[in-house]
């Protein structure tokens, strides 16, 4: 199983994965942390952290592997999140190229 089109011969479904992290998020590294990961996924999108104290995270690319990178960051990251709400959403395209820490809200 390699990368490119989809099993059945069609462009592979996308999808854009919110995140709305909380619990000790802001000030510990956890942006920079996500970033790092992105760079290990085929995902593209941005983190910020928000004005309620919460982190946002956006993330677009192929099911699997919107789901291997969000397990990353659970993993990664257990003992900063203390709650977590997902939102998934396929979309026709990928909107952004690149994964980045955005500013804040």
């Amino acid at each position: 199983m390699g990368h490119g089109s989809g099993e059945k011969g069609g462009p592979r479904k996308m999808y854009r994965l919110t995140v709305i992290f909380e619990g000790r998020v802001q000030g510990v590294g956890f942006r920079a942390t996500v970033c790092d990961l992105a760079s290990h996924y085929q995902v593209v999108g941005q983190v910020r952290n928000m004005c309620n104290g919460s982190v946002e995270l956006v993330a677009e690319g192929d099911l699997a592997e919107l789901r291997r990178f969000c397990e990353a960051i659970r993993e990664r990251l257990q003992r900063n999140i203390v709650e977590q709400h997902e939102s998934w959403l396929e979309i026709p395209a990928l909107s952004v190229s690149c994964f980045r820490i955005a500013t804040s809200e």
